[in-house]
């Protein structure tokens, strides 16, 4: 899972809106930068419950929820996307 399309989302967002500390949770981060409750909180979500399935589930993670992934972190980086900063999603 250390390749996981959640990684660029993460940089974006941090570039953007602020980085993570060291002790947070990506959704404590999310939380915090007041990412949950916008119009993509929902996407947000589901891309997050996605990478912790893919990092820690033992099973690790079909190729339809992979190919979901890439599809919300590749949407995701439209919406928050900093500039100046390439898109590392193929």
């Amino acid at each position: 899972g250390l390749d996981s399309e959640f990684f660029a989302l993460a940089e974006v967002i941090a570039r953007k809106h602020g980085p993570r500390l060291p002790h947070e949770t990506p959704r404590a981060w999310l939380r915090r930068l007041s990412l949950i409750g916008t119009p993509t909180a929902s996407l947000l979500d589901e891309a997050l419950q996605l990478h912790y399935r893919l990092r820690f589930d033992p099973r690790g993670l079909p190729e339809s929820d992979r190919c979901r992934l890439r599809e919300l972190a590749r949407q995701l980086l439209g919406t928050h996307r900093a500039p100046g900063f390439r898109n590392r999603i193929d």
